[in-house]
């Protein structure tokens, strides 16, 4: 094949790095404030000794005060959602690998060699359609493209 599981796999490590930075409480949430229109990283309110705090309230830092067309986007793509991304072409990056060593258990020209090289094929493609996401950055290569 190419480089592209290589590469692909460095961005996905420097998601992964901005991705946690980014929300290092396990437990936070990110949503958008409807009434100030900004996302928010949010959790649960925890033991109030103040009666005054509803219990239903929220506790967050406001990451986003853009206003009501950029804060549903930014809640929307929050560091949870990029990390089960993350792992979703990790494993297909996984899953050609694995391919590619039972491709080549098998003599290049039989059947089996083919049948294999067949399925190495449709997830390097499926690769190639994750790696479009990056194509602005430095090293990716137009015969990538789809």
């Amino acid at each position: 094949m190419d480089d592209l599981p290589r590469w692909l796999s460095d961005r996905l490590d420097e998601d992964e790095r901005a991705a946690c930075r980014a929300c290092a409480h396990v437990s936070a949430t990110w949503y958008v404030d409807e009434d100030f229109g900004g996302a928010v990283l949010g959790w649960a309110p925890g033991p109030s000794a103040s009666e005054e705090v509803p219990r239903t309230s929220r506790r967050g830092i406001m990451i986003a005060p853009h206003g009501p067309g950029v804060a549903p986007h930014i809640a929307r793509h929050d560091p949870d959602r990029v990390l089960r991304r993350i792992r979703s072409v990790r494993a297909l990056i996984g899953d050609l690998a694995w391919t590619l060593r039972k491709r080549d258990e098998h003599p290049s020209g039989s059947l089996a060699f083919q049948q294999w090289d067949n399925r190495a094929y449709g997830l390097h493609r499926a690769l190639r359609r994750a790696a479009a996401e990056y194509a602005a950055l430095p090293g990716y290569r137009e015969e990538w493209a789809l």
